[in-house]
């Protein structure tokens, strides 16, 4: 189980459950991210800093729909990722 805070998770817990080094999980989220669309990238992955032993290190905070999105295995294009959002957009409009 992957450890949630305030709705989001961090792509340093997501590599740690995982047991997957994060350098490969930043570059998922970044290959994954090229598909969606400004609006999208900046709602569900928010880079942030995460320093261990002094260093800083990129790191990022994903909604549940973030890590939805950086799970699916499938090859990506625009149209697919396009459909994605919006049948998530609607799927959050009616949570209202």
């Amino acid at each position: 189980m992957i450890p949630v805070k305030n709705g989001k998770m961090t792509s340093v817990t997501i590599a740690q459950c995982y047991k997957v080094r994060h350098d490969n999980v930043i570059r998922a989220i970044k290959e994954r991210s090229f598909f969606h669309s400004d609006e999208f990238v900046k709602k569900h992955y928010t880079q942030s800093l995460n320093i261990v032993r002094g260093k800083q290190y990129v790191c990022y905070e994903l909604t549940l729909i973030g890590f939805f999105c950086l799970s699916l295995r499938k090859t990506e294009n625009k149209v697919n990722s396009y459909l994605k959002e919006r049948i998530i957009k609607a799927f959050e409009e009616g949570d209202r």
